[in-house]
């Protein structure tokens, strides 16, 4: 809907009129995203981008974050300015009707003409609405430019993401930093703009206001001026403190929310290891450390706070102690005007620090995002980004060295997270020539730097020697599918033009049809955040799939086929590789050696260098059988020999591998198919190991035809098959592979929205979170302060009259002692109110976290990283910050504005006929803007939400992204995801003005009134009477319209609270703990698992995934559970560890006899053993990745990667244990980050162990 302000004449403009409508639509329906009005042109994130790229000027590596700013936006800022001296021009005229309306009542016994008075009256009422009219513009602008920053260093962060050199993308950016970049640290810059006019034009205020009291009170308002300006710099410096706190602050939130972000990235690997209570606790520290520095900085706040309200009147006393000790009294007249003078002084000396303040913080924060948007591009003097200059080849590389593109920077806090090892070549000496049309198959060892040479070819390293030309574009699908959440066509056409013919072809070849079908919604199915809903080998087809639908002439292959079956592999084999991919280009790594049968070109990579292997399918076999670390002489001997020797005969080869190491069992397959469950029983009579099929997909007859070949197990297929005893075992599945979704094809949920009011459950749960006797102390606290501050201006009228005719010192001790009152109560206020906020925040964190964590993993399934990490960043972040400000300003003002029109309607009566009407008015306004105000606020939450998650989504497929060359297509999205929460934030803004300048309309009526009630009693009261209701009069017109819209703010950042209190409601998994008597310390003692009728549904209305399934696992027994992707395999191990438990789920699970549903969940999960399918490896030490909690020795923690083999690499780096393993593990191969997992295992030493694929990233010989 196109924004009516486009069309607006002037008047509905300055004063809002325009956006009446919406306010009424408003107030009819609950507001949706349709509702809201479209951004104007020069608004819309695309132009802010475009006036970005043209403001950069030089060297990228050189950028200020500021002097581009002023470049974009420097004019239109400053013009905004020039409505502060039309505010200043206001106000000052305000003080002189105020002084001319006293001086009349001090003159009362000469005539007055009453068209004098009227003047006067009607003076101040234009004078307070231009003083409206100046100031909410100013604000308007302000924070339409302030909206422009956000979305302007957004676009900026998000470009930068795309285009950094990866290598710099591992060492210095994660989840945790990224997100604090595009919330807090671009927030910080947000507030700068919307405040900085309040810290720069104060200086030219406060010199023109000390003028005006200096020419009001003589010599006698020196003292006062001076000590003004003397205590300037003591808020500044006190700011810089404020600075310092948060600093300390950012760096425990930044490691709190990538903590955070790494534990929602491995939930499954927290829930399977039973790792909830101490990550949890770890938290819990971090979050004590950030909560220290943040208590400190709200203290700060509040006594800068302290340390204005009491400047003003100490200025005050000065001036009017000297003025009577030289004049011998106080003229009502002059002691009043100075007073509103000092009360405008009070305001600019209000906003001053908080601009300041915000400057600072804003200094840090751009210190931090130009460091970032300083860090080099990948393509930075790239060399192998070349077309391929022959007409029939693809890829062409010779003698080619490459490392990772590492750049000199000068930030301190970048050179300490860079490698220098990252200057080394990673691949040396590569010679590799790929014609159109080949598939080449590269192979190799884990950690030999296969994935790395594909990286290379789509330009994510730096070719230090040497010549590389590849032919672009290329598709690429990464050794990790990289999934994002959208539909399941959204996700294989990543951009490009849908064609159906060809898209089911695809769908065909990559042997997606079934599993679409399946889905309720067919191809329109959304996935979940990182494909939760999706199995690793759906995972993998659709990533296959993305690379085949492509236009791409390349295709890289990063292991595509690890986490796939045999029958699928051989399906893909032949209609993709052989059939879709004809004529195109492919380069793959694989561990799987039929697949290097379908390759025209075999490579084998080894500590970084390539070397051509002979097209010899036994001599593909022999490199697998051979162990790496036992190699015999004779083995190696072979192996050299055929290298040099292609037409090696294939029979003699055949009888030294059968006589040297391979083994020889018999196998036999008992099958009976039940014609209505389909199922498979398997019985395996040999001594150490068992084979079970769980896979029930439904078959056609050329299915059932090729069963034999998916079952053609020999030995020398089997690396190892131990024995067992000489009996069969008999088991009974009946597994479906349906997979989890909605009827409407949507896994994830929409994000919860409560509508209409805050609820008070809400209110009483932030105040229960802060204890009820600490917030009933600090309301205490400001009506106390607000007391001391009417009784004082009282108190001045008492002087000015000498009421009790006494000496000047009487007066001025009472005066002096009601200040030191204040400011007691002030401080007292300042200190508890800090602590009680920060008690709160804490308790609401704790409980959301808790809330979040011991969540079933359907909740993760349901609800995507981005959507988690808003509420424990953003809205935390509000809770922790701009909800104790807001929170404080509005008690403040409020308490104010009752204190004023208590003191105005107890001295003049009369001013009570008034207040029906002025309140209707109020709380007429107040009710339209708020319920359209706290709509917009959660829009506004649900629209940011999307917007991390695409970043993170960003982050997580940055090779994908650049190798699909779709940046452009992820910024336009980005840039959508911005207008659509834009859209609702300037509304919102538009919305506030709309009520702020009928909120000073509204105390424009209370002025004129009071001023009116002047002039007709001038005759019947005293001038210090009428002094203190007109004072109090003109402060109501700043604090009333500041007040009510800091109270609509307050309800609007409580929405943050009903936000993440939605998240510690959350039904969690129970019991947590098991009886005491059930199980003993040290249970399982055998290992015995009896599965009986067990049957899974993952949610209570769908279909079950598990029907019925019976068989036993005997103590030490070693199990293989077979079958297709999607079979039912995971979710049979998601049953054992109680991560799916619900009413549909039926049957038992014992494990040496005692029923898991009886035994706690951190008990049952602490006390077994799992290597996930897939490797997750946190963003810290090796020693904290395998023994998180340190309940392990050194040597332990060596043992077991030296049985997993790992050892050998880590051994070299100093201190190789404390090593940082990096986020997900960059440090390491995807196999070696399995290999860790398995020795993450080893080293629990609890049975039973499982193992879900636990070697599908790893070759053979590991």
């Amino acid at each position: 809907m196109e924004s009516p302000e486009l069309h607006a004449w002037l008047p509905s403009l300055l004063t809002w009129h325009w956006i009446a409508p919406f306010v009424k639509l408003g107030n009819k329906k609950v507001l949706q995203k349709e509702d809201l009005y479209e951004l104007i042109p020069g608004d819309k994130a695309i132009a802010c981008e475009e006036l970005w790229i043209k403001s950069v000027s030089g060297d990228p590596r050189q950028l200020s974050v500021w002097r581009t700013l002023f470049r974009c936006f420097g004019r239109p800022y400053f013009l905004a300015a020039l409505w502060k001296p039309v505010w200043l021009a206001a106000v000052l005229t305000q003080v002189y009707v105020l002084k001319a309306l006293v001086h009349l009542v001090e003159n009362r016994s000469k005539d007055v003409h009453w068209w004098h008075g009227m003047f006067l009256v009607i003076t101040i009422f234009i004078a307070v609405t231009m003083q409206s009219i100046a100031q909410n513009n100013l604000f308007s602008l302000s924070q339409r430019l302030s909206m422009k920053v956000r979305t302007i260093i957004s676009m900026a962060v998000h470009d930068k993401l795309l285009s950094m050199n990866l290598a710099l993308s591992n060492k210095v950016i994660n989840e945790g930093k990224l997100l604090n970049l595009i919330s807090n640290d671009t927030q910080k810059l947000v507030d700068a703009v919307g405040n900085f006019h309040f810290a720069w034009f104060s200086i030219f205020e406060i010199l023109v206001v000390s003028a005006f009291i200096i020419m009001e009170a003589r010599a006698s308002g020196v003292p006062g001026v001076v000590f003004v300006l003397l205590c300037q710099p003591i808020p500044i410096v006190m700011s810089s403190g404020v600075r310092k706190f948060r600093m300390e602050a950012i760096q425990y939130t930044d490691e709190r929310v990538r903590m955070l972000g790494d534990l929602i990235a491995g939930i499954k690997t927290i829930k399977f290891n039973g790792w909830t209570d101490p990550f949890l606790q770890m938290i819990g520290r971090i979050r004590d450390n950030e909560l220290y520095w943040i208590r400190r900085s709200l203290c700060m706040k509040f006594l800068i706070l302290v340390l204005k309200d009491g400047i003003v009147p100490i200025a005050s006393m000065l001036i009017f102690c000297t003025s009577a000790k030289i004049h011998g009294h106080l003229s009502a007249s002059m002691s009043f005007s100075v007073l509103a003078l000092l009360g405008i002084l009070s305001r600019v000396l209000n906003f001053a620090p908080t601009g300041i303040q915000y400057a600072g913080e804003a200094l840090a924060a751009a210190e931090r995002l130009q460091c970032f948007l300083r860090v080099s591009n990948y393509c930075e003097d790239f060399t192998n980004d070349k077309v391929s200059t022959h007409a029939d080849t693809s890829v062409s590389i010779s003698k080619g060295n490459f490392s990772w593109n590492v750049p000199e920077c000068k930030e301190k806090n970048l050179l300490s997270t860079i490698d220098t090892d990252s200057f080394k070549p990673i691949l040396k000496d590569i010679n590799l020539t790929v014609r159109r049309g080949q598939i080449v198959g590269i192979t190799g060892a884990i950690g030999s730097g296969k994935s790395s040479l594909l990286l290379s070819l789509i330009g994510e390293t730096n070719c230090l020697e040497g010549a590389c030309m590849v032919e672009r574009p290329v598709a690429y699908a990464p050794q990790q599918p990289w999934i994002f959440n959208d539909t399941i066509r959204n996700n294989i056409l990543f951009g490009s033009k849908y064609d159906p013919p060809y898209y089911e072809k695809v769908k065909t070849a990559c042997c997606l049809d079934y599993d679409i079908e399946h889905f309720s919604a067919s191809d329109d199915t959304e996935i979940g955040d990182r494909g939760v809903n999706l199995s690793g080998g759906q995972k993998a087809r659709i990533s296959l799939a993305r690379a085949c639908f492509s236009s791409a002439q390349l295709i890289l292959l990063d292991d595509p086929f690890a986490a796939l079956d045999p029958k699928t592999v051989s399906h893909l084999s032949q209609y993709m590789l052989r059939g879709i991919l004809q004529g195109r280009t492919v380069v793959l790594t694989t561990q799987n050696y039929r697949v290097l049968d379908c390759c025209d070109k075999v490579f084998m990579m080894d500590g970084g260098t390539l070397q051509q292997l002979p097209r010899n399918n036994q001599v593909l076999k022999l490199f697998w059988n051979v162990k790496s670390d036992n190699d015999k002489e004779e083995d190696r001997e072979i192996i050299d020999f055929a290298l040099k020797h292609e037409n090696f005969p294939n029979q003699s080869l055949t009888t030294v591998v059968d006589s040297q190491i391979s083994i020889s069992l018999p196998l036999t397959l008992s099958i009976n198919e039940h014609k209505d469950a389909q199922n498979l029983n398997i019985s395996v009579p040999h001594e150490n190991s068992k084979i079970l099929d769980s896979s029930v997909w439904k078959e056609d007859d050329t299915q059932k035809n090729d069963f034999d070949s998916f079952f053609n197990v020999n030995s020398q297929d089997l690396s190892y098959i131990g024995g067992f005893e000489n009996s069969e075992m008999p088991t009974h599945s009946n597994i479906s592979g349906q997979c989890v979704n909605e009827d409407n094809g949507i896994s994830t949920t929409k994000e919860d929205r409560i509508e209409g009011l805050v609820a008070w459950k809400t209110l009483k749960r932030y105040f229960k979170a802060g204890r009820y006797s600490n917030f009933l102390l600090v309301f205490g606290t400001f009506i106390c302060t607000q007391a001391a501050r009417v009784i004082l201006t009282y108190w001045l009228a008492v002087w000015v009259d000498n009421v009790f005719h006494f000496q000047l010192g009487f007066y001025a001790g009472i005066y002096a002692c009601i200040i030191a009152g204040a400011t007691l109560f002030s401080a007292s206020r300042a200190y508890v109110y800090s602590y009680t906020t920060c008690v709160a925040a804490n308790t609401l964190h704790r409980e959301m976290t808790n809330g979040i964590f011991y969540s079933p993993l359907l909740f993760f399934q349901q609800n995507f990283s981005g959507r988690v990490l808003n509420r424990l960043s953003k809205d935390q972040a509000s809770i922790d910050e701009l909800l104790p400000i807001t929170a404080q300003n509005m008690l403040e003002n409020i308490v104010g504005c009752m204190g004023s029109i208590f003191m105005i309607t107890a001295l003049v009566p009369w001013f009570l006929l008034t207040l029906p009407p002025f309140i209707s008015v109020l709380f007429f306004f107040q009710r339209r803007y708020t319920a359209v105000s706290r709509e917009l606020k959660r829009l506004d939450g649900i629209s940011r939400s999307p917007i991390s998650a695409h970043f993170l989504e960003a982050l997580q497929g940055l090779t994908s992204i650049r190798a699909y060359k779709m940046e452009e297509n992820m910024n336009k999205r980005l840039a959508n995801l911005l207008d659509r929460n834009n859209s609702a934030v300037i509304l919102f803004q538009h919305v506030s003005r709309w009520l702020s300048f009928r909120l000073d309309l509204a105390a424009a009526f209370c002025v004129t009134v009071t001023a009116f009630l002047v002039v007709m009693l001038h005759d019947h009261i005293a001038p210090g009477i009428a002094g203190v209701i007109l004072v109090q009069s003109l402060q109501l017109t700043g604090l009333l319209q500041y007040g009510v819209r800091m109270a609509a703010d307050t309800e609007n950042h409580f929405t943050s609270v009903e936000r993440i209190c939605a998240y510690t409601d959350l039904q969690g998994e129970r019991p947590l703990r098991t009886a005491i008597s059930l199980i003993s310390d040290n249970w399982p003692t055998e290992g015995r698992i009896s599965f009986i009728n067990l049957t899974m549904a993952y949610r209570e209305d769908l279909p079950p995934v598990l029907n019925e399934v019976s068989f036993e696992v005997r103590p030490k027994e070693k199990i293989g559970l077979m079958g297709r992707t999607g079979s039912g395999k995971s979710s049979l191990v998601l049953a054992l560890f109680r991560l799916v438990d619900n009413r549909a789920c039926n049957g038992s699970i014992l494990i040496d006899g005692i029923d898991i549903k009886d035994v706690g969940i951190n008990d049952l999960r602490q006390r077994l053993s799992i290597v996930p399918q897939d490797p997750i490896l946190f963003n810290q030490t090796i020693r904290m990745n395998l023994d998180p909690f340190e309940r392990h020795t050194d040597t332990e923690l060596v043992e077991a990667l030296k049985a997993v083999q790992l050892f050998n690499k880590i051994r070299k780096w100093d201190k190789p244990l404390d090593a940082v393993a990096g986020g997900d593990g960059i440090e390491f191969s995807v196999g070696e980050r399995q290999l860790l997992c398995l020795a993450r295992a080893i080293l629990r030493r609890y049975f039973p162990m499982n193992f879900r694929s636990s070697c599908s990233w790893t070759n053979i010989m590991t």
